[in-house]
């Protein structure tokens, strides 16, 4: 069970490094792969395939393909409503100082 929680930070990791919402199966294993999680990429899909990964889903239409997302844990912790509005609020600042700099700057360079 060890193997299977080390595939799934592994693979979480790459999502919110990257910002995407899933890794197709190819993608997933070249990562695993590398980091030597496993040892083929046969591995990954028989581990998927046993549905030793519940969150992972193959598609319904054409072409069929595996998809790991975000599991359950990360996801709960990434949604947070705190964390949300904090990011919001001191981004818009974050906007707005900048805004002013350019609009001092500006008056200066004019002047």
């Amino acid at each position: 069970m060890a193997k299977i929680d080390d595939i799934v930070k592994a693979i979480d990791n790459k999502l919110l490094e990257t910002g995407k919402e899933h890794l197709i199966l190819q993608q997933a294993s070249k990562l695993l792969l590398s980091l030597g999680i496993i040892e083929s990429t046969k591995e990954l899909k028989q581990i998927l395939e046993r549905g030793e990964i519940p969150h992972a889903y193959k598609t319904n239409t054409s072409p069929r393909q595996w998809l790991l997302p975000l599991s359950e844990e990360r996801r709960s912790r990434k949604t947070t409503p705190n964390n949300n509005k904090k990011k919001s609020k001191s981004s818009k600042k974050q906007r707005k100082q900048t805004r002013l700099f350019k609009k001092v700057n500006l008056q200066k360079d004019f002047h």
